[in-house]
C-alpha cells in the first residue's frame, strides 16, 4: 500500500488550521515545517519540524519536509507539498495519486484552469495555465527528487518540474481544483523577496538557458 504524506511549510499564518483540517482525512500524516516564531502543536497525525536557520529559503523548507517523510522508510510513497493557505478539496489527493501512479510520472499537479490532461516529458516552457502549481503538487517519493536550494524563493518549483519531466514525467491532472487563498501573500511588504525573485530568475536561466514563460 502506498502511503501519502503532506508537507506544509508555515510561519503560523491564520490559514494553517483550515489547510490541515482539509488535508487530515485525505493523507496518512502531515509534516509541518515551522519557519517562523509560532508554536505548532503536533499529534493527531501531525508532526512538526523547525527550521533553525535565520534566512528565508522555501526550497530548503520543502526539502526538510520531503526528507522527513522519506526517512520513514516506506517502500513507495507520495509526498504532497502544500502551501499553508491552500484548501485541498475532498478526494483531490486520491485523484492526484491515482493519476500519477497510473503512469511513470514523478510529479502530478492540479489543472486549475481547464480540463486538459498533459504528461510532460521534455523540459521547457509551457502555457502559463499549465505550469506546475508550486502551492500544491504531489511527488512520487521513491524517485528521490529534491528542490534546488540555490533557488531561494521563486522558480524552484519550475526547476523541479523540468527535472521531473526527464525522470518519468510531470503530469497535469484535471478534476482536483484547489483553493489558493492568498496568492503571493508572502510577498506583500517584503521588498527583499522581490529582489530575490530577480536573483532566482537569473539562477534559473544560468541553469537552463531560458526562463519559464
Amino acid at each position: 500500500m502506498t502511503e501519502t504524506w503532506a508537507v506544509v511549510p508555515s510561519n503560523g499564518r491564520s490559514f494553517l488550521r483550515e489547510c490541515l483540517d482539509a488535508l487530515r482525512p485525505q493523507v496518512d500524516g502531515i509534516v509541518v515545517v515551522n519557519n517562523g516564531e509560532s508554536e505548532f502543536p503536533g499529534g493527531d497525525g501531525i508532526e512538526v519540524i523547525t527550521d533553525q536557520s535565520p534566512d528565508i529559503n522555501i526550497s530548503r523548507w520543502w526539502n526538510m519536509g520531503i526528507d522527513a517523510v522519506a526517512s520513514k522508510g516506506f517502500g513507495s510513497w507520495n509526498t504532497l507539498v502544500v502551501n499553508d493557505d491552500v484548501i485541498v478539496p475532498h478526494n483531490s489527493v486520491r485523484t492526484l495519486s491515482d493519476n500519477m501512479r497510473s503512469c511513470s510520472a514523478a510529479i502530478a499537479f492540479p489543472n486549475q484552469h481547464d480540463g486538459h490532461r498533459m504528461l510532460w516529458r521534455e523540459p521547457g516552457p509551457v502555457n502559463l495555465f499549465w505550469r506546475l502549481t508550486g502551492y500544491c503538487f504531489m511527488m512520487r517519493g521513491e524517485r528521490g527528487l529534491r528542490l534546488d536550494e540555490d533557488l531561494v524563493w521563486w522558480y524552484g518549483d519550475d526547476d523541479l518540474d523540468w527535472r521531473a519531466r526527464t525522470n518519468g514525467g510531470s503530469y497535469l491532472v484535471p478534476g482536483c481544483p484547489v483553493e489558493h487563498r492568498a496568492p503571493n501573500g508572502s510577498m506583500l511588504g517584503r521588498p527583499e523577496l522581490h529582489v530575490q525573485a530577480g536573483k532566482d530568475r537569473e539562477t534559473f536561466i544560468r541553469k537552463w538557458g531560458q526562463a519559464p514563460w
